[in-house]
């Protein structure tokens, strides 16, 4: 099952149901969001070939025209991506976070405290293992009070939780639990080979197109699942992208998604709407985050999730295979970023020509131009065997 579109939700919700604000073609459309502010969907990016474009569309006042009525099983089958999605953000924000750590299943954990794997101001990483697979190598992140991770109601614990070990392609969670002063202790798989950032740099490398084809795919995979689960990565950059072997054969490397700090919640049952999320400030733009560049904007501006994650996917990976950011991010004034983008995948002389069309797809600086998620897997580049 794929992410749920905008465009799905007033498709498929019944007559005189309210529809969230920006769930339809137009490219400008007010949401209040949950802080109670209404927002203007930003479609575009702030620099000078949109400037004075109102509301940071791409040309004043159009409308895409009306999405063709689904035929009965498309709208069934999109009502049923909306039940399960709807079903799992329910379950996922009723769940529990933790269990304490006097709970016997607790004890069935040993922590390394002597192999320190990180030391920052708040948390902590060690090695550790589990009692049923002591050959199995497990990470323990123990957040300090300090850090003020509530273990009952924190949105990332929640996530953590729910997605569990429920997907081959996104770094399994095993456990979470706390204690009473406050502490928080997080099991989770032990990446072998760190992530994808560390692989590039450490080996100075790039990787080659038919391991950039197979993680590429093993991503996307994860991807989906997230979106089975009513989830956003929102952080999604070749630091987050964990490498790591099979469980069960050492020979084979997985690429998974890892790292959920930022993740959201995307889709609300009860408003029928894609959550979208408030613009950062345009100074933090100046730097390499792997944010789609429509992210940032006004304070009265908001950008769709799901959209900006695909940008972000294609900018990790564009990485991978050139070891270059997609656009020349520092410059203190933006011409024209589309193009800047376009310029900088066509002089990818290690692509090729199918390869190229699949970043230009990814990357697109226009949301209403970018590829959906759910096409990305029809891509001709991506349906290529190596």
């Amino acid at each position: 099952m794929p992410y749920i579109q905008p465009t799905w939700v007033k498709l498929v919700q019944p007559p005189g149901q309210h529809v969230g604000p920006g769930a339809g073609g137009s490219r400008i459309s007010a949401n209040q969001g949950e802080d109670g502010i209404n927002r203007t969907l930003r479609t575009v990016p702030h620099d000078e070939k949109y400037k004075g474009a109102p509301t940071g569309t791409s040309e004043t006042n159009e409308v895409k025209p009306p999405q063709p009525m689904p035929d009965p099983a498309q709208r069934t089958r999109m009502q049923c991506s909306l039940n399960i999605v709807s079903s799992q953000v329910e379950e996922l924000e009723r769940a529990n976070p933790g269990d304490s750590t006097e709970d016997e299943s607790f004890f069935r954990y040993s922590i390394g405290v002597d192999v320190v794997m990180f030391c920052g101001k708040y948390s902590n990483i060690y090695l550790a293992h589990h009692n049923d697979k002591p050959d199995f190598h497990l990470i323990a992140r123990v957040f300090e009070p300090t850090a003020k991770v509530d273990p009952h109601r924190s949105k990332y614990l929640k996530v953590l939780k729910h997605l569990g070990r429920r997907n081959p392609y996104v770094i399994g969670t095993w456990d979470v639990f706390f204690d009473t002063n406050g502490r928080v202790v997080i099991f989770q798989e032990y990446a072998l080979y760190g992530n994808l950032q560390q692989y590039i740099t450490q080996n100075n490398v790039y990787v080659p197109e038919p391991q950039l084809h197979e993680w590429a795919q093993q991503v996307y995979l994860g991807m989906s699942f997230l979106g089975d689960a009513g989830v956003c990565h929102r952080a999604i950059n070749p630091k987050h992208l964990l490498l790591t072997t099979v469980e069960d054969d050492e020979t084979k490397t997985l690429l998974k998604l890892g790292s959920f700090r930022d993740a959201i919640i995307y889709y609300d049952p009860k408003g029928g709407r894609i959550r979208n999320q408030p613009c950062r400030p345009l100074e933090k733009r100046n730097v390499a985050n792997y944010q789609a560049p429509e992210v940032f904007g006004e304070a009265n501006e908001e950008f769709d999730p799901i959209a900006a994650d695909v940008w972000s996917y294609g900018a990790s990976f564009f990485f991978a295979a050139t070891r270059l950011y997609p656009y020349r991010y520092k410059s203190s004034a933006h011409a024209d970023i589309g193009l800047d983008i376009q310029k900088t995948i066509e002089q990818a002389k290690v692509l090729s020509e199918q390869c190229k069309s699949w970043f230009n797809a990814l990357l697109n600086a226009d949301v209403t131009q970018r590829i959906e998620f759910n096409k990305i897997e029809a891509e001709p580049w991506f349906k290529t065997t190596f």
